[in-house]
């Protein structure tokens, strides 16, 4: 028996483009007869995408992480393998 797709699924971290703005990074919420140009999005419906948003906050907070990691590994090492005099 063939397993289901998992269509709900997004891989976000193989650079491909995001799939509610396309990789500009804005959409547009605008209404046909209620805009100056509904077709390719006016100014007054523009907002910033939240996919986009959010995925970068998790990149950012992914690259903090790494960084502090690699500080305390760094800092584990530097320490002597015995206690010091002072801790004697």
């Amino acid at each position: 028996m063939s397993e289901a797709p998992d269509y709900d699924y997004v891989d976000y971290d193989d650079n491909r483009d995001c799939p509610q703005c396309g990789g500009e990074g804005f959409v547009w919420d605008c209404f046909d007869g209620f805009c100056v140009n509904a077709e390719d999005g006016c100014d007054d419906c523009t907002r910033p995408c939240p996919e986009c948003a959010r995925s970068k906050r998790e990149r950012e907070k992914a690259d903090r992480d790494e960084a502090a990691l690699k500080q305390a590994l760094a800092d584990a090492l530097s320490q002597p393998n015995g206690p010091t005099k002072e801790q004697a």
